[in-house]
């Protein structure tokens, strides 16, 4: 008989996947791109290495699903804070009110 996955263990995996991106964001949130690791999203997570792989092939997989993921809740923030604003100036201000606390990091800015 052929193994199939039943609803309870396809919901714990993609819970388990979900918390491994929000583990990633946090970590890339703290030092950037340099600080995702799978050995520190293992750390990070409270899961094995190998469990990370069953995820995510690599490294460079993790950072764009990381920063895919991201940037659609980025886009869906700012978005969300148009939804009704009917002037550009009003739009304009919407946006760049929202959009500093959706960002998954933030570039240090000279003088800062």
């Amino acid at each position: 008989m052929a193994y199939r996955e039943t609803p309870p263990i396809a919901k714990r995996k993609a819970e388990l996947r979900e918390r491994l991106l929000k583990s990633a964001e946090s970590l890339v949130r703290e030092g950037g791109f340099k600080a995702l690791t799978i050995q520190a999203l293992a750390a990070d997570a409270q899961v094995s290495v190998g469990s990370v792989y069953r995820y995510f092939k690599n490294k460079d997989q993790l950072a764009t699903e990381v920063f895919s993921h991201a940037s659609r809740r980025e886009v869906r923030a700012v978005a969300d804070a148009l939804e009704g604003v009917g002037d550009a100036r009003g739009q304009i201000v919407a946006g760049t009110r929202v959009l500093p606390s959706a960002l998954l990091w933030r570039p240090s800015l000279p003088g800062r």
